[in-house]
């Protein structure tokens, strides 16, 4: 059944019939001439010849370092004679260079030169240009003035001026270079921080870190983290259970009145806390309210039972209340031995004696050393000059 005629999109038999010679003619041009169907790949000639393979600098040493100096200075001086493309070759430049240095290898670029000539040698070209394009005309010229000088703009530093810091750059170069010749060799170089090293590691505040912690070290750091493990287990468990952390609580506060009921009773085995410390018969008062003559007797009977400090501490205050009773300070009971020297002044007759008497008394007393009758004695001695006589009333 064929379709409409009618039809706007059907095919007619025509072309139907013409599609098996289309397909002939394609497919003989696709034998002749191959490459028209082909994708084309770049051969990797064509991106090999596109990457620029920059070679490595030259390693050279100190000394030819210094000539290729010396060579880049006069190329220089050279361009600054007259400034012109020949006497301004960039090619006469040379490559980069890198240096052996006993600290390492050091890259040094000349970039920055073969720019300058190529700079210079451009700016003759320049100038001779503009002077042959620009028209002599007088009143362009004040126009052109007028205008420079009421907006004046950043002029960079001319060519000749360019060439003199290159030679000032070059000069520093050749110092730095020079300077690299004076230091000492490779060799020796680890030798000397070596040394220097050993000299500052000798100080006594490097010898723990140096030598390592000693025996004694390492035992309190190991009974200081035994310590901190017990006390992070009692943390762990008075999270868990009250009762663990209140057992912790009651035991430190024992521990802490064990420890300040030993050190009472070290204190009056000394003596420091006995009767004999406090002003006997006085009721807590000022050393004048008791008559000398009884802190001395006192004293004399606490030398015959060989109590030897504390009769230097009843002597001690026989002075001191015979002092008091002569009305060179006011009465205080709160006063210290070092308060009742320090109401004497260095002009005072009985300064250095109160002050050999008090050093004697803290000594024996306070400080807790055994007394003898020698030091008695000497006491006694003392205190006579003060007034005290050693024979009795």
């Amino acid at each position: 059944m064929s379709p409409s005629p009618s039809h706007p999109y059907a095919p007619s038999a025509r072309k139907i019939a013409a599609i098996p010679g289309l397909l002939a003619l394609l497919a003989l041009a696709a034998a002749i001439q191959p490459r028209l169907f082909a994708f084309e790949n770049p051969s990797p000639d064509a991106h090999s010849a596109q990457v620029v393979v920059t070679p490595a600098p030259d390693t050279v040493s100190i000394a030819d370092f210094q000539a290729r100096l010396r060579t880049l200075d006069q190329l220089v001086a050279q361009c600054q004679s007259a400034v012109t493309p020949a006497n301004c070759p960039s090619s006469q430049v040379g490559p980069d260079i890198q240096i052996a240095l006993p600290s390492g290898s050091r890259q040094i670029r000349f970039a920055w030169l073969r720019t300058l000539l190529d700079a210079a040698a451009d700016s003759q070209k320049k100038t001779a240009a503009k002077a042959k394009s620009r028209p002599s005309k007088p009143e362009d010229s004040d126009d052109s003035e007028s205008d420079s000088a009421s907006t004046p703009e950043f002029q960079p530093p001319s060519i000749p001026q360019q060439l003199t810091d290159a030679r000032q750059r070059l000069a520093a170069d050749a110092q730095t270079a020079a300077s690299w010749t004076q230091t000492a060799p490779a060799k020796s170089a680890p030798t000397q921080q070596r040394q220097t090293l050993d000299r500052i590691l000798a100080a006594s505040e490097y010898h723990p870190a140096v030598a390592g912690p000693s025996l004694l070290d390492r035992v309190l750091e190991k009974v200081g983290n035994w310590i901190d493990n017990i006390i992070g287990k009692l943390e762990q468990a008075g999270f868990k259970s009250k009762w663990v952390g209140r057992t912790a609580e009651i035991l430190f506060v024992l521990a802490l009145t064990i420890a300040l009921v030993w050190f009472l009773i070290r204190l009056e085995r000394q003596g420091r806390m006995s009767a004999a410390n406090f002003l006997p018969g006085t009721g807590g008062a000022a050393a004048s309210a008791r008559d000398w003559q009884l802190w001395l007797e006192d004293a004399r009977r606490a030398a015959a039972q060989s109590a030897w400090r504390d009769a230097i501490h009843l002597l001690y205050w026989a002075s001191i209340s015979r002092l008091e009773s002569l009305g060179p300070w006011p009465a205080d009971r709160a006063r210290t031995p070092r308060e009742y020297l320090a109401l004497l002044t260095q002009e005072n007759a009985h300064h250095a004696d109160l002050k050999a008497l008090t050093r004697s008394f803290e000594r024996t007393w306070y400080a807790g050393r055994p007394a003898a009758e020698a030091d008695f004695r000497h006491a006694a001695e003392v205190a006579a000059k003060l007034g005290i006589p050693p024979g009795g009333r």
